[in-house]
């Protein structure tokens, strides 16, 4: 064998921890290397032995094979004594027998750490509790290395258990010496502050106790000079609580308040009291002394370490300026609320109201105040002053509230009065019963409130709301009067247009008889679009949406129109109109002619209806100088007809309003056309009245403000001029078939070319596929099915090719309001042309378009 692998045998035999004296028979000087290995191994033996002896510690090895798995377990002889085992028969070289004597809350922290060590490497350094033989558990700290073989398997776990439960006892010890250290420093803090406790209150109180409500006993802390001789005798004479406790009641405490003294500081009760709370204090009053002190106070302050025992401390000092400043607080506060009552009008009661004697009752300086009794006449009775004022149909039901008091509790009542040369008054009174009075009567106790310009307030609402309510009524009645006028009045149109169509169904070859139909059809389907208008324009002046469209115009040519209008219908009636015009300087004027037609036309037109056979109609125009840029025009209006009572003349300006029913002609209106000139005239910031007599006629007088138009630049278009339409092409969209119908003849009798749209994504579909330049016009219905007219008209300007940005798009609605219109030109529509059709307007528009073109 050579010296190597017997050097590297001895190792390994001094790692198993099987140390003996290695016998070695061999060649030359091995033997003698040998036996001197041997002696260095048995001199460390010896050596560790000693140590692990001094410090109490043992050894264990523990051997693996290249797999990883444990081969060999060997504890060392003085881990086994450490433990109490003798042997290897106590203590067999196995892991279990070490696992098992595991403390069960250390065990699996503790072989978490093993495993870990001999599995993933590092240190093994772990404190835990092991099962001794005969000493129970005690405290152990394992440190131990893992070699592994070259593929890092583990090959030897060894290490060194070391007994520590000495240093861990000492270290607790320390520890819970540093707590009760630490807690003599907290008590100590806390004795520091109940001295300080004590001796503020020992400035305060006249007396301090330390009183052992267990035993009866105390101790005087503390007792000032200014006590009289009698207590601080009773204090030092008998320290036992109960007995100086009873001569202090008996001596000093006042008979009022002895019982309740007595009660408070028995001992059972109070030990029970300031086990709850912590703390019992009370106020009582004394005898009366030479030094006026009457209000005292006794504190008892719980200050046990402990449950076995109750100890207190009890101190008593005079609080007689503490009541006063309470008392003066009191009083503040009384005179705060008495003012806020008299700020609020509210006075206060009460009465005595006794079997058998008069009523006695006393009110406060507000109460009287109410009752306009002067200050210096305060009576101490004013029971019969206050009844003699209330108003005798309330007299009864007041008392009657008094009494309802005693039974039920309080009661409340408003009711009137008046005082001395006081006008009425409302007072509100409350009153509740005292229901402990003793005696035979009752004490009520209560609150006057003078509430009279609430309750006027509220009577000046409901009269308000019964005003309103009669105004709801008679606007009810007047529009059931209108809907029943306007359903005479659209039926008789209709009637009459039902009528004549059937003569003209009968008449087919009677050429004149169907000319004289048509024409009476025409003149009733006008008068039922004016109904609708009259209905529509009251609408949008009464909401506020009716919107003023601002140009300039000619007084003459607005007059002249208004003429055109109404003198056929005046001719039928053989009534003359003189139609005078004075003092117009400025005939260019800028404002609403449109609204000012509208008045006009109402005012002449009503003039024409309800005026005499051969009446006449005078018309009065004439300007009157307003300022720089502005000019007044007055219009007298004076007819020879029925006129009106004086009575109707004052609602003729309201809506659905007409004087009598026989006034009324076959389409007599429906009593809005005054209406909607009043509120015209006021929208354009001017003035209308009038006078009237029965049987000899009426005057209407109507002023109106205009700027002044100074430029005379302003282009006319010639009444009567030729239209040219002939050979336009023109789309026309329209959803309502007898509409489009009507719309495509009109034009056809114009020699226009018409293509026909059903609705609106139609008429976008031909467009787009016509030809650029092929359509001169698109005329087009604004509501329609699928895509409206608004909806075609921005999408068509959307269009790339040339024509779409200029074509022009004449808009058909029912709608002729200025903000429909101003939807339509929004749109990129060109004109707006109300239904139903007129085709002189639609001529002029589309002969303008061809002109421009």
């Amino acid at each position: 064998m050579e010296l190597k692998e017997i050097i590297r045998c001895l190792q390994n035999m001094r790692e198993t921890s099987v140390i003996a004296p290695i016998p070695f028979r061999g060649e030359g000087d091995c033997q003698q290397l040998i036996e001197e290995i041997n002696t260095l191994i048995m001199e460390e033996e010896r050596k560790a032995k000693m140590v692990h002896q001094l410090i109490s510690s043992g050894m264990w090895t523990m051997h693996f094979n290249h797999q990883g798995e444990i081969t060999k377990v060997v504890w060392s002889q003085e881990f086994r004594f450490m433990l109490g085992y003798e042997n290897r028969m106590d203590f067999p070289d196995r892991l279990d027998s070490w696992t098992e004597l595991l403390h069960p809350e250390d065990r699996e922290s503790t072989l978490e750490a093993y495993w870990h060590a001999v599995k993933c490497g590092g240190k093994y350094d772990v404190i835990y509790r092991l099962k001794t033989r005969y000493q129970g558990y005690r405290w152990f700290h394992a440190i131990g290395e893992t070699l592994r073989w070259e593929k890092g398997n583990p090959r030897l776990f060894t290490g060194v258990f070391i007994d520590i439960t000495r240093e861990k006892e000492q270290k607790e010890n320390i520890q819970a010496r540093l707590e009760m250290q630490e807690q003599l420093n907290e008590m100590s803090h806390e004795l520091e502050m109940n001295n300080e406790i004590l001796n503020a209150l020992c400035e305060d109180y006249n007396s301090i106790y330390i009183v052992n409500l267990d035993t009866g006993k105390y101790d005087i802390y503390r007792m000032t000079d200014t006590l009289p001789k009698t207590v601080s005798e009773i204090s030092f004479t008998n320290q036992i609580y109960d007995v100086a406790i009873s001569q202090y009641i008996e001596r000093w405490v006042s008979e009022n308040d002895a019982g309740f003294v007595r009660y408070m500081t028995e001992r059972k009760r109070l030990k029970r009291l300031v086990r709850e709370t912590g703390r019992v204090s009370f106020r009582y009053c004394i005898k009366e002394r030479a030094d006026r002190q009457r209000h005292f106070e006794f504190c008892f302050c719980d200050i046990s370490k402990t449950l076995d025992e109750t100890v207190v401390v009890m101190g008593a000092r005079n609080i007689d300026a503490l009541m006063d400043e309470k008392e003066d607080s009191r009083r503040e506060t009384l005179e705060q609320v008495q003012e806020t009552l008299a700020g609020s009008q509210t006075g206060l009661w009460s009465l005595l109201w006794e079997e058998g004697k008069a009523p006695v009752m006393h009110g406060d300086r507000t109460l009287h105040k109410l009752m306009g009794i002067p200050e210096e006449e305060l009576s101490f009775n004013c029971f019969r002053d206050w009844v003699s004022g209330i108003d005798e149909k309330y007299r009864g039901e007041v008392m009657e509230v008094l009494k309802r008091s005693i039974a039920n509790g309080f009661q409340e009542i408003v009711y009137p009065c008046s005082y001395g040369k006081k006008e009425q008054m409302y007072f509100r009174l409350g009153v509740s019963s005292k229901k402990n009075f003793p005696g035979s009567g009752y004490r009520l106790s209560g609150y006057w409130q003078d509430v009279t310009d609430t309750v006027k307030d509220k009577q000046d609402r409901e009269e308000l709301l019964k005003e309103a309510l009669q105004e709801a009524q008679q606007a009810n009645k007047v529009k059931t009067e209108f809907l029943s006028h306007m359903s005479h009045d659209i039926r008789t149109p209709i009637n009459g247009i039902l009528g004549l169509l059937t003569i003209a169904e009968n008449e087919e070859e009677d050429i004149s008889r169907q000319k004289e139909c048509r024409r009476k059809i025409r003149q009733s389907a006008e008068h039922l679009l004016s109904l609708v208008n009259d209905v529509l324009d009251l609408s949008r002046l009464e909401s506020g949406k009716q919107t003023r469209v601002e140009e300039t115009f000619d007084i003459h040519e607005v007059l002249d129109h208004c003429m055109s209008i109404l003198l056929p219908q005046a001719q039928l009636q053989q009534i003359k109109i003189q139609d005078r015009r004075e003092e117009i300087g400025y005939a260019r004027l800028r404002g609403c002619p449109l609204q000012l037609r509208q008045i006009l036309i109402n005012i002449i037109g009503n003039a024409i209806k309800y005026n005499k056979e051969c009446g006449s109609v005078q018309i009065l125009t004439k300007e009157t100088q307003g300022c720089e840029n502005t000019v007044w025009l007055e219009f007298e209006i004076k007819d020879t007809g029925i006129g009106m009572k004086e009575e109707f003349q004052k609602h003729i300006f309201e809506a659905f309003t007409q004087e009598t029913q026989g006034a009324r002609t076959s389409y007599a209106g429906t009593g809005l056309g005054m209406a909607i000139t009043k509120k015209l005239v006021d929208q354009m910031g001017g003035t209308i009245h009038l006078s009237s007599q029965i049987g000899e006629g009426s005057c209407f007088f109507v002023r109106l403000p205009f700027e002044i138009n100074r430029q005379e630049n302003k282009e006319s278009v010639e009444e009567g001029q030729s239209f040219d339409v002939a050979g336009m092409h023109v789309l026309l969209a329209e959803d309502n078939e007898l509409n489009r119908e009507i719309a495509q003849y009109v034009l056809e009798e114009g020699k226009v070319e018409v293509t026909c749209a059903a609705n609106g994504a139609e008429a976008l579909e031909i467009f787009e596929k016509s030809e650029p330049g092929e359509m001169d016009c698109i005329i087009m219905d604004v509501m329609m099915p699928v895509m409206d007219g608004l909806q075609v008209a921005k999408e068509i300007r959307k269009l790339s090719r040339e024509d779409a940005k200029t074509i022009p798009m004449i808009a058909l609605s029912a709608n002729a309001f200025e903000e429909d219109r101003k939807k339509t030109r929004e749109a990129g529509m060109n004109q707006h042309v109300s239904k139903p059709l007129d085709a002189n307007q639609l001529f002029a528009i589309l002969t303008q378009y061809k002109k421009q073109k």
